[in-house]
């Protein structure tokens, strides 16, 4: 089992596809309204909204937004930000093999592009010794929060705190898709009882979501973001050689890890 991008370095070969997957801890993500106005304005509008939100100066990180919902007067943002120090450091090993990246994105957005491309939905995944509690909006990340460890009882406490976070927000809890990292499986009935209890549509079907995200040879990397983010390869098709050093993040649907999903 793949567990490190260092790791998965040698089994890459030219020919591969990347998609570098970044952990939630390594981003800065955050939500916001703006007015909606021309087209041609709105990106400078959102470039100028997420430079006042960030704790760096502009030129210390790289930045993407995607749009969740717009009407006439008003546009929702997902903006991500990512640390250009950081980024260096976590794509090292690639890039001291020669390998570029095709995109740079973020593991919840990848999921959520795959599973929940309309809606809101929570996912709960591991990354290292965290447990991440996702929510997303037409499959773009909204709201994430890390848990130290995978207690039930600790994920019991977060899930009404994670809940409120996203009302403060303007984010409906009530969530239509509910998944669960196969890694995870045992906190399936805390997550249960807390959905239960709040609308007992919820969680009433389980099923596999099955087709890993695979590197190399039966080498599954569903829900492993553990010591560093992994590259996953999709088809064999030629990378992109483009700088990696200011690239924009953006969402991918890569190959599907298994999730026991829960409707």
């Amino acid at each position: 089992m793949i567990h490190t991008l260092q790791e998965a370095v040698p089994l890459l070969t030219a020919q591969d596809d990347l998609v570098l997957g970044l952990p939630i801890a390594a981003v800065l993500a955050q939500r916001f309204r703006l007015p909606t106005v021309d087209p041609a304005e709105f990106p400078e509008m959102v470039r100028i909204q997420i430079e006042k939100a960030l704790p760096f100066s502009p030129d210390e990180v790289t930045t993407d937004f995607e749009l969740i919902e717009q009407n006439e007067t008003e546009s929702v943002i997902s903006a991500v930000a990512v640390r250009n120090a950081q980024l260096a450091e976590i794509a090292a090993p690639l890039l001291e093999g020669g390998y570029i990246p095709r995109q740079v994105t973020v593991y919840a957005a990848q999921r959520a592009s795959t599973y929940a491309p309309e809606g809101n939905a929570l996912f709960i995944y591991p990354e290292g010794e965290t447990l991440v509690s996702a929510v997303t909006e037409n499959g773009k990340v909204s709201l994430a929060r890390t848990l130290d460890g995978a207690a039930p009882e600790q994920l019991r406490m977060e899930l009404p705190q994670l809940a409120l976070s996203a009302e403060l927000q303007g984010i409906s809890a009530s969530f239509p898709n509910v998944l669960l990292d196969e890694t995870c499986y045992e906190l399936r009935d805390t997550v249960q009882a807390r959905y239960r209890a709040g609308n007992p549509s919820q969680l009433d079907r389980t099923h596999e979501c099955r087709n890993a995200a695979r590197l190399g040879e039966a080498q599954s990397l569903a829900g492993k973001l553990a010591e560093a983010p992994v590259a996953t390869r999709q088809a064999r098709r030629v990378a992109s050689k483009a700088s990696l050093g200011r690239r924009r993040l953006r969402r991918t649907s890569l190959s599907r890890p298994r999730f026991p999903c829960v409707h």
